[in-house]
């Protein structure tokens, strides 16, 4: 039977489209088309010379010393880290630069040595000599992109035989710059992303003031703006382009911004903010996934090397910390890093793989403690925290106050208020847990049970019944059995340095070094008595940059309180989370640093109390609306992505020059070192005792940093470990002795500091001779009897 076609079916009828908005699509997809073959190939610089007093837009003298000489005389000497930039060349695969250079000139001058790179990667080390010669280079990038097309000299002439007193390098003079004509194709896809996203985004933003076409006109001029750009000023906008990362965030707060906006004018907020919020939160946690990944192929910081280092010592051979070996940190992290080193291995992906488990197993713990608050103040938490910390990049993987975090998110959830009530046995034992949980991160940070008190104390108000007065017999109780529960891991510690014959060594050292230690500051600085109570309250104003996290912090625990669904237990538990950021906020004074680590645990806290902002509330006003849009606006804000991460996603190895001069190091020691040979390093974070993790090999001494003694060196205490040093250093007669001499790691400075060691000086001025010299690192070996 054929029906007629008044009575087919809604589904089943085709609906003519409008004209108007059928012509504006065609229109918008035409433009896009256009804009994108126009900016595929923008213009690019060709075969040019630049003159070193007058280099151009194209190339930048940067680091170097004042222009000498004038016309073809003119020349530049290089100040031991010099750039030559070349902004305008980034659009090409390889490049050929030649460069005329001499070392210093005057009779009998040597060679300098100089390492030359190009976008962060060794290309070659020269010994440039004191005549003028020209090299011809080939340039290219790591990776499919370059970072910063560039040139950099890096070393010193030992003299400039003249008066002349300054750090001095190589003179170079004009330079020529051919590129090859092959284009690198990962720019022209980013530009062509770039243009879709803007048209895409500015479209549907102006739908919903204008009418399609004209929107879709206003859309494409806007695109249109940005290509002009490129071709106008291709150094400018190829120095500001979006990277894929922050096109998907882009792409994410337009789209969830528009879900944001009313369909219709009885559509509820509650509706709008679930959509917006899935919108937001989608691509963030996708993001986040990738990091993770990522991550998992990053290397060790240099900070948690030397402490991984430390754990293979304690678990290869059995070391115990203050016994055999010299170190300012807390017994816990030797042991929690010979731990992780036993399950996970001491390797590059072992560690990932340990700090990657570590922040599933925070993220775990505080999402399940914060999902009675809703799903979206657990999954915003902990989105949020997982792209903060690891926007820092391998220097903060497993670092001190991020292995703290785990017992404490741990305690989060052992003692939300709302299991105080029920049987008093269940509720004190989960009180001794959460102490043994702090004793345990007190054995790492001694100050990180900073947080003890306020959570035994919630814990004892949430378990006084509603309408009765708090009890101070409860509240003492708790308090105590919190704090007995704490005193387990510090005496099985304790215990373990007694029987180990190192606790004497601990108390020195936490008498005698540590004050010493607290009176450098977080430039490594030495402080008086009488500046150091201003320094530490200017650093602690500085709150690690955390300031403008305070605002969404404050506004999402105003909002969550005032919320009457709100429940008693619910709202102690927002009162607990906002002592707590308080009480952390001033973790980092009591140990006088103020590095970006120490505030991780105040940035944990403030991520959770800024996910109050997107708690469903029973009758949303105006502070609840605008709320998650002050959020959102600081979260994507901070959602950076680290640098290694964004190398990645181009393809780029993960490296840097404290990483180059690790491998080099390691890759000597492999190859000459003996059975029974032992290594003595004078470094701490230049890479040296990272080489000896990978290398496997055994310190000789009981200091493997040597930055001790540099600091307070009149001290009794420094002159003692400084005699010590040099009497196990005559003992142990080490075969190679590995010195850091870059600047890239933080030299001690100030009044009573040196960078100079007499006694250790002659001592390899007699006994040893170089056998590896670098701008950065010499490597002597023991003369033969």
């Amino acid at each position: 039977m054929v029906l007629p076609v008044t009575d087919m079916p809604l589904s089943m009828t085709w609906q003519r489209p409008e004209p108007q908005r059928f012509l504006s699509d065609v229109w918008h997809l035409a433009g896009i088309a256009f804009l994108i073959v126009l900016v595929v190939f923008p213009p690019a610089p060709g075969l040019q010379r630049f003159a070193v007093d007058a280099p151009g837009a194209d190339a930048v003298f940067d680091g170097f010393w004042g222009v000498e000489g004038s016309g073809a005389a003119a020349l530049r000497w290089s100040d031991g880290r010099s750039i030559v930039r070349l902004g305008g060349y980034r659009e090409y695969r390889a490049l050929v630069l030649s460069a005329p250079l001499t070392a210093p000139q005057y009779p009998d001058a040597p060679p300098a040595t100089l390492t030359l790179s190009a976008d962060r990667r060794t290309i070659a080390v020269l010994d440039i000599p004191p005549h003028w010669r020209t090299y011809h280079l080939l340039l290219m990038p790591a990776a499919a992109a370059w970072q910063q097309p560039d040139l950099r000299l890096i070393g010193r002439a030992e003299a400039s035989g003249t008066d002349d007193d300054r750090p001095l390098g190589a003179a170079i003079g004009a330079v020529r710059v051919r590129p090859l004509d092959e284009r690198l194709p990962l720019p022209a896809a980013l530009r062509c992303l770039t243009v879709v996203l803007v048209a895409w985004l500015a479209r549907a933003w102006l739908q919903r003031l204008l009418q399609p076409l004209p929107a879709t006109a206003l859309a494409l001029a806007l695109a249109a703006t940005l290509v002009a750009g490129w071709h106008i000023a291709p150094p400018l906008l190829a120095s500001i382009q979006p990277s894929f990362w922050d096109l998907a965030v882009i792409a994410a707060c337009g789209a969830s911004a528009l879900r944001y906006l009313p369909n219709h004018a009885a559509e509820p907020t509650a509706t709008r903010q679930s959509r917006a919020f899935a919108a937001l939160f989608a691509p963030l946690g996708a993001l986040l996934a990738v990091s993770i990944v990522c991550s998992l192929f990053w290397r060790i910081g240099f900070d948690s090397a030397i402490m991984l280092y430390l754990g293979w010592l304690v678990d290869r051979f059995g070391s115990v910390p203050y016994r055999d070996f010299f170190e300012q940190n807390m017994p816990g992290v030797y042991l929690f890093n010979a731990a992780i080193g036993r399950i996970f291995g001491f390797g590059d992906l072992g560690f990932r793989m340990a700090d990657g488990a570590m922040l599933l197993g925070i993220l775990t713990s505080t999402g399940f403690a914060l999902r009675s608050l809703g799903a979206r103040v657990a999954w915003a938490a902990t989105i949020t925290f997982g792209l903060l910390y690891l926007g820092y990049g391998m220097y903060m993987g497993l670092q001190r106050e991020f292995v703290i975090l785990l017992p404490i998110s741990l305690t989060l959830l052992l003692t939300h208020p709302a299991a105080a009530h029920g049987d008093a046995r269940h509720f004190y034992a989960r009180q001794a847990l959460a102490g043994m949980l702090f004793g345990l991160a007190a054995t790492i940070k001694p100050h990180a049970i900073i947080g003890l008190p306020i959570v035994a104390t919630c814990s004892a108000l949430a378990r006084t019944p509603p309408g009765e007065r708090p009890s101070l017999r409860l509240v003492v109780v708790t308090l105590a059995t919190t704090a007995a529960g704490a005193t387990v891991p510090l005496l099985a510690t304790a215990g373990y340095l007694w029987a180990s014959g190192a606790l004497p060594g601990f108390l020195d050292l936490a008498t005698g070094y540590w004050p010493l230690y607290g009176r450098l500051d977080s430039l490594h600085r030495t402080t008086d008595d009488i500046n150091y109570p201003l320094y530490l309250l200017r650093g602690w104003l500085e709150l690690g940059t955390y300031h403008l996290w305070l605002i969404p912090a404050v506004i999402g625990s105003v909002v969550a309180l005032r919320d009457e669904q709100l429940d008693r237990d619910h709202r102690m538990f927002v009162w607990m989370l906002v002592a707590l950021a308080i009480a952390y906020s001033l973790y980092p004074i009591p140990a006088g640093k103020f590095w970006t680590y120490h505030w991780l645990p105040l940035a944990f806290f403030l991520t959770i109390l800024t996910a109050l902002c997107f708690r469903v509330v029973s009758a949303p006003g105006r502070w609840q609306v605008v709320a998650p849009i002050i959020a959102a606006v600081v979260i994507v804000t901070a959602a950076r992505p680290a640098p290694e991460l964004l190398d990645q996603l181009i393809g780029r190895p993960v490296s840097s020059a404290k990483l180059e001069r690790t491998d080099r190091i390691a890759a000597f020691l492999d190859e000459h070192l003996q059975p029974g040979d032992r290594v003595q390093t004078l470094d701490w974070t230049g890479g040296a005792i990272h080489a000896l993790l990978i290398a496997k090999a055994c310190p000789a001494t009981s200091f493997v940093e040597d930055f001790y003694f540099y600091h307070h060196v009149s001290h009794p205490v420094i002159q003692r470990l400084r005699q010590r040093f040099l009497a196990e250093l005559d003992q142990a007669q080490p075969r190679f002795i590995v010195q850091v001499t870059a600047e890239d790691k933080p030299w001690v400075n100030g009044p009573g500091t040196t960078r100079s060691f007499p006694e250790l000086e002659q001592r390899l001025a007699d006994g040893y001779q170089p056998v590896l010299t670098r701008h950065d690192v010499i490597i002597y070996e023991r003369r033969a009897p």
